[in-house]
This record gives structure tokens, C-alpha cells and sequence, in this order.
């Protein structure tokens, strides 16, 4: 009896361990780093939507920069932030503030407006 008391308390203390290892919380860090990545792999794409090809490298690019493998790798990350819904809500919109930032001209890095384009320089009078 004391026998298979110790196996059950031993299969769930390693249960335990097992799933407390398979934590899906993700840091806020990482976070920061999969919106900004996913933002920037939306605009690309979207940038040249009309050729996908270099719509698929671009955006490759853009994520390896991160410190991703690639397109797929990123997706697979946000896929498995389905099990931490708030993780994975906060993730797109965070994306969804960036983009939205950028479409109105303003860097998200530094929260300030961009100039639409920079003026040529004026001629001197000589």
C-alpha cells in the first residue's frame, strides 16, 4: 500500500515538474520583440504585396533580423501563444498600435512625427 502511495506522489511531483517546465507565460521582452517583428513582417509584406516572391524574402529578412528563423519560425511562436491567450493579445495588439503609429508618420521607437519627405535644399544666393 505505502508502495503505490510513493509511485502516485512520485508520477505527480514529476508531472509537476514536467508542466512547470512547459510554461507557455511569455516575458515581456519576448513579447516586445514577436509584435515588433510580426508589425514590421506585416508591413514588408504588405510593402510588396504584388510580388510575392520578394514579399517572401523581405519578410524572411526582416525576421531573421529579430533573432528569428524565419517567417515560419515567428508564426510558430505566435501559434503557440494560443495557450496564453492574454500573452498572445497583448502580442497583436501591440503589432496593431505599431502599425497604426506608422501609418500616421510617427516613429514608434521615439513617439514623434516624421516628416512626410525631407525638403530639397534650398540653392544659395551667389
Amino acid at each position: 500500500m505505502r508502495q503505490r502511495t510513493y509511485r502516485a506522489l512520485s508520477a505527480i511531483l514529476l508531472a509537476a515538474i514536467a508542466l512547470s517546465g512547459c510554461s507557455t507565460k511569455m516575458s515581456e521582452k519576448d513579447r516586445a520583440n514577436v509584435s515588433v517583428a510580426y508589425a514590421e513582417m506585416l508591413l514588408v509584406k504588405n510593402m510588396y504585396r504584388y510580388d510575392s516572391v520578394h514579399a517572401a524574402r523581405a519578410a524572411d529578412s526582416v525576421v531573421r533580423h529579430y533573432g528569428y528563423g524565419g517567417e515560419q519560425e515567428l508564426m510558430k511562436k505566435i501559434k503557440d501563444l494560443t495557450n496564453d491567450p492574454e500573452s498572445l493579445r497583448l502580442v497583436l495588439d501591440s503589432a496593431q498600435h505599431r502599425l497604426e503609429k506608422i501609418q500616421q508618420g510617427i516613429d514608434p521607437d521615439i513617439a514623434t512625427p516624421r516628416p512626410a519627405t525631407t525638403p530639397p535644399p534650398q540653392p544659395t544666393g551667389r
